[in-house]
């Protein structure tokens, strides 16, 4: 007997209260969820797939059997050798920027110079690899309002104030443009982008490469102008279900592709972000297992911003090591 599995989801058909103890610990550690089977069933095994895990059996009792389980060894089943007691929150969270012409990257002398970075390249702000498009599931948009430090285009990060916009409302525009807040400070809407990168021309490989993991784009200042044409085109996205019938798409049903051209206004040149369809994504080659990675990033995603704290956090490591923001 086989039975489907979604990742950090553990089913146990017993309900001792020793285990539901261990196991209530074991959620709280990895924000996993845990299903109790009320009925009883013939020992099985689930087959755990997960991008984040190997692939791996655990077997399972029928109910009312004795077990005793220690947290470490729970523990030690679920997590990549090495990695037992990290959580999310010992890692930074992997960034896409655009690099624009004021960019570290593109000011010789500056410690993070890169010699082939250019305006409207793509970095990432793990491994520093540059890319000059990339192609990418988009899981979910999450909006932040933030309160910073006026003209600081890097760092000068205050507080996050969520998604709701109704601060915006009490704001006026200086001669940049900038919603000013009350107190003097400026505040800034943020669309945070949690991607699924596939794949990306990589400058270095003068190639495709292969990417396949998550990262966060981050849209602001001028920029959310490709934010909303996005949105726009992702909203009124349809596609034929398997009943032959044709509904709205999910945002991470279809995959595009993202490069950058040359804007202009009175106030000077950057690169704008331009998203092209490319296709649906149950039509990738390996799409289930591309599926499931998008759907665990799509959950970690709104759990992790749902927590002020988490939320805050976020923001806050944007602001302190990114330059991305247009300087106008």
């Amino acid at each position: 007997m086989r039975l489907s599995y979604s990742p950090r989801e553990l089913y146990f058909p017993f309900t001792t209260k020793e285990t539901k103890k261990t196991l209530y610990t074991y959620l709280k550690t990895t924000q996993g969820r845990i299903i109790f089977m009320t009925k009883k069933v013939e020992p099985a095994s689930i087959e755990v797939i997960s991008p984040m895990y190997q692939s791996r059996e655990v077997e399972i009792l029928p109910k009312g059997t004795e077990v005793q389980l220690r947290r470490e060894e729970i523990i030690r089943k679920e997590a990549v050798p090495g990695f037992e007691d990290l959580g999310s929150r010992d890692f930074n969270a992997k960034r896409i920027r655009i690099i624009h012409k004021l960019s570290h990257e593109c000011t010789e002398g500056d410690p993070l110079y890169i010699e082939k970075a250019k305006q409207g390249m793509f970095i990432d702000s793990i491994t520093k690899e540059l890319y000059t498009s990339l192609t990418v599931i988009p899981c979910i948009v999450l909006k932040d309002w933030v309160e910073k430090a006026v003209g600081k285009v890097e760092g000068g990060f205050i507080k996050s104030h969520g998604a709701n916009d109704s601060i915006s409302f009490t704001c006026t525009k200086d001669e940049k443009k900038r919603l000013i807040l009350p107190n003097g400070n400026e505040l800034q809407e943020n669309a945070n982008w949690f991607l699924w990168l596939l794949e990306g021309f990589s400058v270095t490989e003068q190639k495709v490469v292969e990417i396949d993991s998550p990262a966060i784009l981050t849209l602001s200042s001028t920029r959310l102008q490709s934010h909303r044409d996005w949105t726009t085109k992702a909203k009124y996205l349809k596609i034929v279900d398997e009943n032959g019938n044709s509904v709205r798409a999910r945002l991470f049903d279809a995959y595009y592709k993202l490069n950058t051209q040359s804007s202009r206004n009175e106030r000077g040149t950057w690169a704008a972000l331009q998203v092209s369809y490319v296709g649906r994504t149950n039509e990738l080659e390996r799409a289930q297992s591309i599926s499931e990675a998008v759907e665990e990033y799509y959950q970690e995603a709104k759990r992790r911003m749902s927590s002020v704290e988490a939320r805050e956090e976020l923001m806050k490591e944007r602001y302190a090591t990114t330059d991305d923001d247009i300087p106008f």
